[in-house]
C-alpha cells in the first residue's frame, strides 16, 4: 500500500483541528441564542397618510416606510416643545428614531417634527 501524499495528510490534519475547534463551546460569549429582531434605525422624510398609531413616511426616491407609534413614543414639535399625535400631519417633515422591525415597519421611539422650509423667492 502506498502512503498518501504529504499535502493530503496536511489537509486532513487542518480539517481535523477546524472540526475540533468548532465543536468546542464558545467561552465568554453571550449564551443568548434568540436573535434580536429589531435594529436601531433613524429615517427622515415627509409624512404621508396618517391613521391611528401609524403613518407613512416618504424618504424620497420611491422609498417609503410605515412608522408605528404609541404612548411611549416621544413627539417633539419644531419649536422643541412636547407634541402629541395630533401634531402629525400630512406634508410635515419628520425625523424618526426607533427600531426597524423584521416586517420593515419602524417602531418609533422619538419623532422630531421639522419646521416647514421657507421657499426662496425666484431670482430675476
Amino acid at each position: 500500500m502506498k502512503a498518501p501524499p504529504a499535502q493530503t495528510v496536511a489537509c486532513l490534519a487542518v480539517a481535523s483541528v477546524v472540526l475540533l475547534l468548532l465543536s468546542l463551546p464558545a467561552r465568554g460569549l453571550a449564551q443568548n441564542t434568540e436573535p434580536n429582531p429589531n435594529m436601531p434605525f433613524t429615517v427622515s422624510g415627509k409624512i404621508g397618510a396618517v391613521s391611528s398609531g401609524k403613518f407613512h413616511l416618504d424618504t424620497g426616491g420611491n422609498v417609503f416606510f410605515v412608522v408605528r407609534y404609541n404612548s411611549a413614543t416621544r413627539i417633539t414639535r419644531p419649536d422643541g416643545s412636547a407634541g402629541n399625535s395630533s401634531d402629525l400631519r400630512t406634508g410635515m417633515e419628520a425625523r424618526v428614531k426607533g427600531d426597524l422591525e423584521e416586517n420593515g415597519d419602524v417602531l418609533a421611539k422619538i419623532i422630531l417634527l421639522k419646521a416647514a422650509q421657507q421657499k426662496k423667492p425666484a431670482k430675476k
